[in-house]
């Protein structure tokens, strides 16, 4: 959205994201990482100089499935509307669609 950003670009393993979490949110994510199985996550962070995120993309890879996430800020302390998507844009993910 035109504004100046610097580029981070990293790894971090997926027991040390999650011991960075708070405790209601943990064991939720601990669930969803043992039923992928990935060890690691990459993320790429552009941060203004206000030091905000400005977008942030979380991928995790394991054999040949991939698990992407983008967050796109594009306005601070303003009011938010979020629609919930059509039931043909959503899908259920079940243990065994994790499998490799």
């Amino acid at each position: 959205d035109g504004v100046a950003t610097t580029h981070y670009t990293g790894t971090f393993t997926a027991d040390a994201g999650l011991a960075k979490l708070p405790s209601n949110l943990r064991a939720i994510e601990q669930t969803w990482v043992h039923l992928f199985g990935a060890r690691s996550v990459r993320f790429d962070a552009w941060i203004d100089a206000q030091h905000r995120i400005r977008k942030l993309v979380v991928t995790q890879h394991r054999g040949s499935l991939r698990l992407s996430a983008t967050m796109q800020v594009t306005s601070f302390n303003q009011p938010v509307n979020i629609s919930v998507p059509p039931v043909s844009q959503v899908k259920t993910i079940s243990p065994s669609d994790l499998r490799i």
